[in-house]
Formats: structure tokens, C-alpha cells, sequence
């Protein structure tokens, strides 16, 4: 896998001592497509992000600003948020099936184990954020 940054173009919205809020415009893939018109599946929306500005740079309210993250770390959150929990269900789901042979049951607890999850991911945010680190750079005008 090549050790790549995401970038997105992003406004500053809010500037605290050690912390910049930015506003970014985040397309689905979908929106970038050519062809978004015929299905009507433009999505796109507009997302506040609080980033923690380790290097002290000055940032003015309205700047643009470009919001780094790096590959491996947008992997590691699609791992979290989408692959575990789905591997919660399935496992929990298949197991519960064969041991209360009731559906009903193994439905509702397996969806339980999956917010039980998601609560525990919930609960170690703070650890997950300070693992994840968002790079803020004043966008260069050229």
C-alpha cells in the first residue's frame, strides 16, 4: 500500500489555542462523476472538522486551508467503523443462530453486540483522535 496523504481544500471557521476548526466541502464519489445527472446521485455536503494545530501556525477565520490525513489512517478508520463491526455481525449473528435457534433473538442480540461496539469505539475517542492526526497547511495561491 503507498503511504499517500488525502487531501481536502477547507475554510477556517473557528481558531483557539491549539485548535483550528475548519468547513470542507465533501463529495461522495459520485459527485465527481460525469454521469451524476442521469442517476441524481450527486451527494455532497459541507463538514465542520476541529483539527489540533501541533505546530502553532497562525490561522485567520475565512482562510482557506488544505486539511492533509494520511492514507493509511483513512484506512485504519474504514477498519474501524465499517470492517470490525460488520465481522460483529456476522460472527455474533451465525454463532447466536446455531446455539437459540430463535431468529428473533440472534437478530436483536447481534445488532446489540454492534452497538455495544460501537459504544466501546465511543468510549476510547479521545484515544482514536489523538492516534489520528489531521495536518492543516495554508493553501499556497499561485
Amino acid at each position: 500500500m503507498e503511504n499517500k496523504t488525502l487531501c481536502h481544500e477547507a475554510i477556517v471557521k473557528k481558531v483557539d489555542d491549539d485548535k483550528v476548526t475548519v468547513q470542507m466541502h465533501v463529495e461522495s464519489a459520485c459527485a465527481t462523476c460525469h454521469t451524476r445527472h442521469l442517476c441524481g446521485m450527486s451527494e455532497s455536503k459541507l463538514e465542520e472538522l476541529v483539527i489540533h494545530n501541533f505546530y502553532h501556525d497562525h490561522f485567520e477565520i475565512g482562510e482557506k486551508v488544505q486539511v492533509e490525513i494520511k492514507n493509511t489512517l483513512a484506512w485504519k478508520a474504514i477498519i474501524i467503523c465499517y470492517f470490525i463491526p460488520f465481522i460483529v455481525l456476522i460472527v455474533s449473528l451465525f454463532t447466536l443462530t446455531k446455539v437459540l435457534e430463535q431468529e428473533l433473538a440472534s437478530v436483536l442480540i447481534s445488532l446489540g453486540a454492534v452497538a455495544l461496539y460501537y459504544f466501546i469505539v465511543w468510549l476510547f475517542r479521545d484515544k482514536i483522535e489523538h492516534n489520528t492526526q489531521f495536518v492543516i497547511t495554508k493553501k499556497t495561491q499561485y
